[in-house]
């Protein structure tokens, strides 16, 4: 959105991607988190990330608001500057965490760190 949004099927067109992307994360995380913790903590791990998720999005909310009400137009409506300023944080954002996690996931799958971890099964017993 950042580089298009000037006509209202760019915007739209934007808002479809993202929902896409946002909605299949969604979707997707406690699948991967399901896979990365022991079983004793899997509800408070799920958890904690919905209270991630809302925190961050408030988070970026209120950076988005404070933004848009530093750059006001001329009759205190959101101006071309602000509106552009919070897309291009956005998209720095996530671009930097795209990278994070593409470097994360390069470390993780490398064979000198790759483990498997150990979990419990339901007789107590360690299981690999």
């Amino acid at each position: 959105m950042w580089l298009l949004h000037s006509q209202l099927w760019e915007i739209l067109l934007s808002m479809l991607v993202f929902g896409l992307g946002m909605g299949a994360s969604y979707a997707a995380m406690p699948a991967l988190i399901a896979r990365s913790v022991a079983v004793q903590e899997l509800g408070s791990s799920v958890s904690f990330n919905q209270v991630l998720r809302t925190v961050g999005s408030s988070f970026g909310t209120a950076i988005s608001a404070a933004i848009i009400a530093t750059h006001p137009g001329l009759h205190g409506e959101a101006s071309s500057t602000s509106i552009n300023m919070t897309f291009l944080i956005g998209a720095v954002l996530c671009i930097t965490l795209g990278i994070a996690l593409l470097i994360n996931s390069a470390l993780r799958s490398s064979p000198a760190t790759a483990s498997v971890p150990t979990r419990i099964n339901s007789s107590g017993a360690n299981k690999k």
